[in-house]
């Protein structure tokens, strides 16, 4: 009985406990130039879909996205692009004789893979 009062008491704790340790380690140069190093990699990765979308326009490609859930979708979709901003993607997903169009926050997809036909 004691043992699951405790285990919850530690899983209540963890967010906090965690919270202080990445605080100490905030003032660490190393952690800073290593969090640094991953926002410029994330960046990096963010521009080159975003080119990638860009060259894709009025092609049928395979997005990747966590955030297709609000459309019921899987992660993984088969649309064509229509258009594309500095901040917004515009696509369409075909089902069977019927064409949807979305408009999609553009930093939201996490890849691109061209459908060769």
């Amino acid at each position: 009985m004691w043992w699951t009062i405790i285990f919850m008491g530690m899983v209540l704790l963890y967010p906090v406990i965690e919270e202080g340790i990445d605080a100490l380690r905030s003032h660490d140069p190393n952690y800073q130039k290593k969090k640094e190093q991953e926002l410029v990699a994330q960046k990096r990765e963010k521009a080159e879909v975003l080119q990638q979308l860009k060259e894709e326009v009025g092609n049928t490609c395979l997005l990747e996205s966590e955030q297709f859930y609000l459309l019921s979708k899987s992660s993984k979709i088969e649309a064509t692009i229509l258009q594309v901003t500095e901040e917004w993607l515009e696509f369409s997903l075909e089902k069977k004789d019927k064409s949807t169009v979305y408009i999609f926050k553009a930093c939201d997809i996490n890849n691109v893979s061209k459908i060769v036909e």
